[in-house]
């Protein structure tokens, strides 16, 4: 006689405590677990024969691999939920930025923002970063990137580094061809032209 293995009984719902202390063992409640010692007999260590000649496990054996099953199904539960955990935790993408381009050998061309239209470039004065933080541009130059009070790089500009300090910034990028400030480095969400008013600037490190 064949029995059915879909759905697993190893993935459904637990039954109540097994009548142990009754001295019965139904076929209900065997069942399922005979089907589950086949998953836990490697890790337990016990063998488990098949076939015409399928030996009926004692109640001591039975015990063991149903506490085998549950400790192997509670260690895939914590691998996966620490899989989920760093996946979180990982930056987000970036967009990509043209105006970077890095060669073969590994340098790096970088296209600076054009600044003003009209003016020349102002430079970020070391007053400016001294005092309550004020809200800065992060720009791509070929030493790194930059932190500067303009959305464009010129003399005072400071390297920019994460978790130094946490203020109000946006970053100068290039975008299907197109110069724009953005709230954020991942997301092309709230971005605006680069000669627009500044977009909105979230805090962050």
């Amino acid at each position: 006689m064949g029995f059915s293995l879909s759905p697993s009984p190893c993935t459904q719902s637990a039954p109540r405590p097994l009548p142990f202390a009754e001295g019965i063992l139904t076929m209900k409640h065997l069942l399922p677990l005979i089907l589950c010692a086949a998953a836990a007999a490697a890790h337990a260590g016990i063998p488990v024969t098949g076939g015409p000649s399928l030996q009926w496990p004692n109640t001591e054996q039975l015990q063991q691999l149903v506490k085998q099953h549950l400790l192997v199904a509670q260690q895939y539960q914590q691998l996966a939920q620490a899989t989920q955990v760093q996946q979180t935790q990982q930056a987000p993408p970036q967009l990509k930025n043209e105006a970077v381009r890095v060669l073969p050998g590994g340098k790096r061309i970088v296209e600076e923002p054009p600044g003003p239209k009209t003016l020349r470039k102002a430079p970020t004065r070391p007053s400016f970063w001294a005092g309550n933080p004020s809200p800065t541009y992060v720009i791509d130059s070929e030493t790194g990137l930059k932190e500067c009070g303009w959305p464009w790089i010129s003399e005072g500009c400071r390297a920019y580094k994460p978790g130094f300090d946490r203020r109000q910034r946006a970053w100068v990028i290039k975008h299907g061809g197109q110069w724009l400030k953005c709230p954020r480095r991942e997301s092309i969400a709230g971005c605006v032209d680069y000669y627009a008013p500044a977009p909105q600037m979230p805090e962050q490190d």
